[in-house]
């Protein structure tokens, strides 16, 4: 007797059988992404990298950031404040870091054998929306809603908030001014975005540049943001001291801000941030650089893991006190691959939040890009 074979059926099964190992396999490269090294750098030319440095870090940031200075394109000095009426207020450590940079770009220019790149790094004071009450001890506000809300509510407000930066701008002849103001809530946005606009105008007279940066959750599919000034996302947050243990950035979040960016006007910049954090079990979170991850985990000979959604490295221990820790931080293999992922997402200009106390194979990675 001779068998007879449904021949559709079977094609349709097998193409069934083809389209579920397919769906399989493009979840599990999701999940199982590769992790990239830092000696697989992406063409010189296509990445385009600026970093911050605080006031609080004092030298040891500087060096790191005069070590890189001829690859930066710009450098933020991060630390304007507000006092209690609402002026620009710097510490003596912000004017003394400061200082350490402009005296770099002018030595290399000075130099028989100038360094281009380091002259034609750009220098950006960074103004913070936190408010002190100078002489006090009170502890800051940080991230001051209200401050923004009075800075920009009134064409006269913002008139006079205008005319501080750029007499700062000026007094300290920096390469342009960056705003950095968060927590801005909705009934704020249309008065930001006009000062943005103003703001813009008076600098760009002056040949000054202006940077924005934006929250993760800024809603710039909503706004309308002026075309000029240079805008900065942050890609990270998403774990830290408002939240349990995780990475501070990982795969689908850098994806998913990197599409949202095609709603900002010119070349947007996607921010990326070392360090990490330690959980305490009590819910208490300290902030951490790469190097001070790397000597708890020295210290309390652990062996860290690499995640596979974020590239990050975790590890957990239990200190003197028999307290348990759950530690996450990026070194030079995750901001690899987080650069990598931006750059296939067409972000190509990345921002580094930021220098300090890095390792050396970190610090030796970015020199490389």
């Amino acid at each position: 007797m001779i068998r007879r074979f449904n021949v559709p059926l079977i094609i349709f099964i097998s193409c069934l059988i083809a389209a579920a190992a397919l769906a399989y396999f493009i979840l599990k490269s999701e999940k199982e992404m590769p992790i990239s090294r830092p000696d697989e750098k992406l063409p010189e030319e296509q990445i385009h990298v600026s970093a911050w440095v605080t006031e609080w870090n004092g030298g040891k940031v500087e060096q790191e950031a005069l070590q890189l200075m001829d690859r930066l394109e710009s450098i933020q000095l991060f630390g304007l404040y507000f006092d209690e009426n609402d002026r620009l207020y710097e510490t003596e450590k912000f004017t003394a870091m400061q200082a350490v940079f402009q005296e770099a770009k002018k030595n290399a220019d000075k130099n028989e054998v100038s360094n281009d790149k380091i002259s034609d790094t750009m220098l950006y004071g960074s103004i913070i929306n936190d408010s002190l009450t100078i002489g006090s001890g009170k502890p800051p506000v940080q991230k001051n809603s209200e401050l923004i809300s009075r800075l920009v509510k009134s064409p006269q407000s913002r008139k006079e908030h205008i005319h501080d930066i750029v007499q700062k701008t000026l007094a300290y002849n920096w390469d342009g001014i960056e705003i950095d103001y968060e927590k801005i809530t909705d009934k704020d946005w249309g008065n930001f975005t006009e000062f943005v606009k103003e703001l813009y105008r008076e600098m760009h007279q002056r040949g000054k540049e202006v940077r924005i940066v934006l929250e993760p959750n800024a809603p710039i599919e909503k706004i309308d943001l002026p075309e000029g000034p240079e805008y900065v996302v942050m890609a990270y947050n998403l774990y830290g001291t408002h939240s349990g243990a995780g990475p501070k950035a990982n795969i689908s979040l850098i994806r998913k801000l990197a599409g949202k960016m095609d709603y900002l006007p010119g070349t947007p910049v996607l921010a990326l941030a070392t360090g990490g954090f330690d959980w305490h079990e009590d819910g208490s979170i300290k902030s951490l650089t790469e190097q001070q991850a790397a000597a708890i985990q020295m210290q309390y000979k652990k062996e860290a893991g690499r995640d596979k959604q974020s590239g990050a490295m975790t590890f957990d221990y239990q200190d003197e006190n028999g307290k348990q820790h759950e530690i996450w931080y990026a070194d030079s293999e995750t901001l690899a691959l987080w650069i990598e992922t931006a750059s296939r997402a067409g972000r190509n200009s990345i921002a580094i939040w930021r220098l300090g106390e890095m390792e050396k194979s970190t610090l030796d990675y970015l020199r490389q890009l």
